[in-house]
Formats: C-alpha cells, structure tokens, sequence
C-alpha cells in the first residue's frame, strides 16, 4: 500500500518537523485541523506559523519514499482554525 508522507513546516524555527504518513490529503488535513484546534497544541497556540506539506509517498512493499519534485503546500494553520462558539 502506497502512503503519502507529509510534514509541517515551523517558520519561525525554520524546520520541518519529523514526517507522518496518512493515506490522503483529505485524512493528513483533517489531523492537522484537529491539532490547529486543540488549545493545548502549539499550532494552535502559533497557528500563523505552521504549514501542512505533502513531501511524497511511501510504499509499504518495498520501502520506498519518492519525494515530489516540490513541496506541496496544504495550508497554514490558521486557515485550519474553527472560530469557537461563545455560549451566553
């Protein structure tokens, strides 16, 4: 089975933190939305300096990564963020 390998970029660090892999763009936003909304995460505390990127795939097989040619941006995470509701 084929899995994409993605990372997150921190600009202020100016580093990648370590690669994870997920079966889709769809699956590896929905994590990364979820982190960017839990208050007790740091892309949530620093939303404007985290970027989502899909670096290539992973085939399970034969071991092989094949990096893309470019990283693939799939958003910073403030544009993940929810605004949250206020009760009265």
């Amino acid at each position: 089975m084929k899995l994409n390998v993605y990372s997150v970029f921190d600009s202020k660090a100016g580093a990648y933190i370590p690669p994870f892999f997920m079966q889709n763009d769809g699956v590896a936003r929905r994590s990364f939305g979820d982190a960017a909304n839990d208050v007790n995460h740091n892309f949530c505390a620093h939303a404007e300096d985290y970027t989502l990127f899909r670096l290539g795939t992973f085939d399970d097989a034969t071991g092989v990564i094949e990096l893309e040619d470019t990283h693939l941006s799939l958003g910073v995470a403030i544009e993940y963020m929810t605004p949250l509701e206020v009760s009265e």
